[in-house]
């Protein structure tokens, strides 16, 4: 079983892999330490390098669990690709205890309002795409969640829709 997890920073990814991977007794990639050894002087991962690096990295296995935020880029294959979203208000608050630069949190709050990762799922994947909203469920709920879904195929991922929050968002910032 492959499993590819996407989403913007903050909705869960990395815990949430981790926990499945876990349960499901598979093996989770982590993929994260390559994107930072190939970003370029604007601190931005080179996409191609990293899926090559990523395609080298999933070599021979048939069993995986892999997160990234960047795996929205392009195209692995799969059995189920899962996009975690979450709110923005709560996405703020996440990404504030990271303590992203405002142009940083601010970009990512927009890719989330935006459907930025479910859009370029659905532009570079085939197959059982899902969305599922992670604010106010914990880890072991979404990561049951998904156990289900995969289990049977039948069921559905959540319809997401922040478009509202991005209207607020910029009528906060014409009012500046």
């Amino acid at each position: 079983m492959r499993i590819i997890i996407t989403g913007t920073p903050g909705t869960g990814k990395s815990s949430v892999a981790r926990e499945l991977a876990e349960v499901l007794g598979v093996e989770f990639v982590d993929v994260t330490k390559i994107g930072s050894k190939i970003k370029n002087k604007k601190t931005e991962v080179d996409i191609e390098k990293f899926k090559k690096l990523v395609v080298k990295e999933l070599k021979g296995k048939k069993n995986f669990i892999i997160e990234n935020h960047l795996l929205c880029e392009f195209s692995l294959p799969a059995d189920f690709i899962f996009v975690l979203r979450t709110r923005p208000d709560v996405l703020k608050k996440r990404l504030g205890k990271r303590n992203y630069e405002k142009k940083k949190l601010e970009a990512n709050l927009i890719a989330e309002m935006l459907d930025y990762c479910t859009q370029k799922t659905l532009a570079n994947y085939r197959g059982k795409i899902f969305e599922l909203e992670t604010a106010g469920r914990t880890v072991k709920e979404t990561v049951s969640r998904i156990c289900r879904i995969v289990r049977n195929k039948k069921l559905k991922g959540d319809k997401v829709d922040y478009s509202r929050y991005l209207t607020e968002y910029t009528k906060q910032e014409t009012m500046q």
